[in-house]
């Protein structure tokens, strides 16, 4: 899943948990890292990640080149 797709699957949950601080406290995740996360300032960590569940990898892929 691409880091828009996961931020998205975040706000899906907080919208269903009925706010930021709901969903936080439920997943044992700073109100204030949530906050960041929410509005762009920072990307999830893995521990954020791993508390909802998810674990974070980065991958480098090659790009197609023309010719």
């Amino acid at each position: 899943m691409k880091l828009d797709q996961f931020k998205k699957w975040i706000a899906r949950g907080v919208a269903k948990e009925g706010g930021q601080i709901k969903f936080a406290d439920k997943h044992n995740i700073d109100r204030a890292v949530m906050s960041l996360v929410l509005s762009g300032k920072r990307d999830p960590s893995k521990e954020f990640a791993k508390a909802l569940g998810w674990r974070k990898e980065t991958i480098y892929t090659k790009e197609k080149t023309n010719g």
